[in-house]
């Protein structure tokens, strides 16, 4: 799938899209797949050195993640690592293939504020987001750890719709670490990518692509619809199926109706999933197709809308 997505992305090497392909392969998060005779020399040089810093910075977030898992373990503190941080050592082969924004954690909201000051204790501080109804489950703290700025973001659910949903996990790496199973974790990564944040990084579909790979005969397909019908995520997880054919993989996995089907095959195209910032109308739309109904797409709008009018308010006095 990363050679289709190159393609998509390389246009050219001439000087006059040099500069914007080479942020957009920055923006996409695949950097690390790019060769030397793929991008216009006066940038490869960045690519390289961004590349070493990626190593370097994996490896310490990868020697914490390990750190804190003993902790937790000591401590019985129920801990569950999400996305990235699982996924680096699993199904990429290269350190730089997966950047890493964050070390996502999955805690019970018993132990939330006990973990959360155990890391302020520690040294991380708190980065301040502004909370609403859409984040209002996670807290977001950073630390510097060898010249690099770990950030380390705790949630107590997943999704801001989620009612009661036992996660399930299980050990990994070590006997301290665990992770969701193959099937709830594929779940979350495509809530992740499509009903949370419609498509921003194509590297969240490559990382579906390469989960299903590797474990698409360990999936529980009972559960896995279970879960889509409870979160309401049967919308959102059919856009990324047709997303990931835009790129020809092919999953039957699951449906929703004919008229949002029409509508991710026509938006979600690869011009739109290659460089979503760039294509203004087709974000807009998919956005209110993955909900899991344009209700609540639009409760969706008016929370926010109400947030940022809260924000303009307190600015304003």
């Amino acid at each position: 799938m990363i050679e289709e997505i190159k393609k998509s992305i390389l246009h050219s090497k001439s000087p006059e899209f040099a500069k914007e392909t080479y942020y957009n392969i920055i923006n996409q998060g695949i950097e690390g797949f790019i060769r030397e005779d793929e991008i216009h020399e006066r940038y490869f040089k960045n690519i390289s050195q961004r590349n070493q810093s990626t190593k370097i910075r994996n490896i310490i977030y990868l020697n914490w993640a390990d750190e804190f898992s003993k902790i937790a373990h000591k401590k019985k503190w129920k801990v569950i690592f999400l996305k990235g941080i699982v996924l680096l050592e699993d199904i990429y082969t290269e350190m730089q293939h997966r950047t890493l924004g964050d070390i996502d954690i999955l805690i019970s909201k018993e132990i939330f504020s006990t973990v959360e000051q155990y890391l302020i204790d520690d040294g991380f501080k708190k980065t301040g987001e502004k909370k609403w109804k859409g984040n209002n489950f996670k807290s977001n703290l950073v630390k510097t750890i060898h010249g690099i700025e770990v950030v380390i973001e705790l949630h107590s659910r997943l999704f801001m719709n989620e009612d009661n949903i036992n996660w399930e996990s299980a050990p990994f790496k070590n006997q301290f670490s665990r992770r969701l199973t193959p099937t709830d974790e594929l779940v979350h990564l495509m809530g992740h990518l499509a009903y949370q944040h419609t498509f921003l990084k194509i590297h969240w579909l490559l990382d579906i692509a390469l989960h299903l790979k590797k474990y698409q005969n360990e999936l529980d397909m009972n559960r896995f619809h279970e879960l889509n019908s409870k979160l309401g995520h049967k919308n959102s997880t059919n856009s990324v199926l047709i997303a990931l054919s835009k790129f020809g993989i092919k999953y039957d996995l699951i449906k929703s109706d004919f008229f949002r089907r029409i509508i991710f095959k026509i938006f979600n195209n690869k011009k739109f999933l290659c460089a979503p910032k760039s294509h203004k109308l087709n974000y807009f739309i998919i956005k209110h197709a993955t909900k899991s109904s344009w209700y609540e797409s639009i409760k969706y709008d008016i929370l926010w809308l109400c947030y940022q009018l809260k924000q303009l308010k307190r600015n304003r006095f």
